[in-house]
């Protein structure tokens, strides 16, 4: 007895270790954190950092001596910028470095008929430069040799590897020409670029900074929102995001934390916008977008989440029941289960609505017995869902008629004898009857003239062309609410 309660148990711990996997994340938080490692390639260490998912890292500055940095990149090639984008997996950061220049001497020929033919350009980091796109080392002095000579100092910012450009113009008393491009040289990797007019005048504008424009990777400049819908609509997400290079979509869903996600197969899946077929069963699931370019790089879209509103799909309908029988009045509904339903009543329209006492009114169908005094009730139904939303139905009403409690029945009697139907009915006193007949099942029902014809019991005076015709009885009660009976067949015999 006891090896097979062991038995059991252990396949139930695997059946749960199949249905519930362990996950990585951190299942004690309220909701996912993933870790961010800081990889700083020669500089001062940074720790790592705890970020709930879909928020954004420190991404701080880190320092080294020697180098400026150049920003976080999402793998060691140091080929994926990382441009800040919301944290969906753990992730690594390396750090990229340029060398600072600390001094770079060099000549560059200035071939200009019947000029000097060389400028000596000399960089020396460490000093200040207030603008230097517009009015920093301007070489404006000739040296010993007949060239001109000016030391540049250079900024922190300005960086190896980086193209500088140096203006020149030639300046007549006519003014300045900036309109042809004469020469370039590079300085140990810094481009230096000259301008040139017709003229006497020599002047330099100055130096100017081409700088390499990072890979800017994806830039998301609208994230998703979250949104409500009602089962049997669509609800829509969209992302619109930016780059130099094509991209791709790939929308993901989970039920919540701490599941996983896993790749939608909705609408739209693979494109900006996702549009998902709105179920009760997907109220409260998020959504979100993974956005990738063909060079690696990707962004992950904030989590939005999908609220399924309470709807009543189909509403009750007003009933006519003969009394003492059963009136049934039934909702449909959808929404975030399990859902909850309190039938109301009242007398008329001018009274207060009050719960229902009945067996069946906390159900989706209410019963009611029809008796006399319910007639011109109304009856609606107050459904709520598992968050305390609720809707209400429309109103409806129920009309108690007679019941025939005596059906009158067909007769076979001989030509010039007396045929009897009779009717038994119940309903709020005094009753009326009106007995009807026709020719036949096409014709219609008028009024009879025979004997009787106004009481519970017919007498008809069988004639041959009687045979064949058809005759009931219409039961009013005292509220005006009418009943008719089954058609009784009269058959005239010889």
């Amino acid at each position: 007895m006891k090896k097979q309660t062991i038995i059991k148990l252990l396949i139930a711990l695997l059946i749960a270790a199949v249905i519930f996997p362990v996950v990585s994340k951190d299942v004690n938080a309220a909701v996912a954190t993933w870790t961010v490692t800081y990889h700083t390639n020669g500089g001062d260490s940074i720790p790592s950092e705890r970020v709930q998912d879909g928020d954004y890292c420190s991404h701080p500055t880190p320092k080294r001596e020697g180098y400026v940095f150049q920003g976080w990149y999402t793998n060691a090639e140091l080929t994926r910028y990382y441009g800040g984008s919301a944290v969906c997996e753990n992730l690594d950061l390396y750090a990229k470095w340029d060398v600072l220049v600390t001094k770079v001497e060099a000549s560059v020929n200035l071939p200009v008929a019947g000029e000097h033919p060389s400028f000596r350009i000399a960089f020396t980091s460490g000093t200040h430069c207030s603008n230097p796109r517009t009015d920093c080392f301007v070489i404006d002095e000739m040296n010993a040799n007949g060239g001109y000579e000016k030391t540049m100092y250079e900024e922190d910012e300005y960086r190896a590897g980086t193209t500088y450009r140096l203006l020149v113009w030639f300046s007549p008393d006519t003014g300045y020409d900036y309109s042809r491009p004469k020469t370039q040289a590079y300085i140990n990797g810094i481009q230096a670029t000259w301008w040139t007019s017709i003229g006497d005048g020599r002047h330099t504008c100055g130096w100017y900074i081409d700088y390499t424009t990072p890979d800017d990777g994806i830039k998301i400049t609208q994230q998703p929102t979250s949104t409500s819908a009602t089962v049997g609509s669509t609800a829509k997400f969209s992302v619109v995001a930016e780059s130099t290079d094509s991209l791709t979509y790939q929308w993901q869903s989970r039920k919540g934390y701490p599941d996983e996600w896993v790749n939608s197969g909705q609408s739209g899946a693979k494109s900006s916008t996702l549009s998902v077929n709105t179920i009760a069963g997907l109220d409260g699931w998020q959504f979100r977008c993974l956005i990738r370019d063909t060079k690696g790089n990707q962004e992950c879209t904030t989590a939005v989440t999908l609220n399924v509103n309470l709807s009543i799909v189909t509403q009750p309908k007003n009933a006519t029941t003969p009394v003492s029988d059963i009136a049934e009045f039934t909702v449909a509904a959808t929404g975030k289960g399990p859902l909850k339903y309190q039938w109301q009543s009242r007398k008329d329209a001018s009274a207060s609505w009050s719960n229902s006492g009945l067996p069946t009114a906390k159900t989706a169908t209410l019963k009611v017995t029809s008796g006399t005094g319910l007639h011109g009730y109304q009856f609606r139904c107050v459904v709520s869902d598992a968050k305390g939303k609720y809707k209400v139905s429309n109103a409806v009403t129920l009309k108690v008629v007679p019941k025939i409690t005596k059906q009158p029945k067909s007769t076979s009697v001989k030509a010039g004898s007396v045929a009897t139907f009779t009717v038994a009915a119940n309903g709020k006193g005094p009753l009326k009857y009106q007995w009807q007949s026709r020719k036949n099942s096409s014709s219609a029902w008028t009024n009879s003239g025979q004997p009787g014809a106004k009481t519970a019991t017919l007498n008809v005076n069988s004639l041959a062309g009687l045979n064949g015709w058809q005759f009931r009885c219409v039961v009013t009660d005292a509220n005006g609410m009418s009943w008719g009976s089954n058609a009784a067949t009269l058959t005239v015999t010889k």
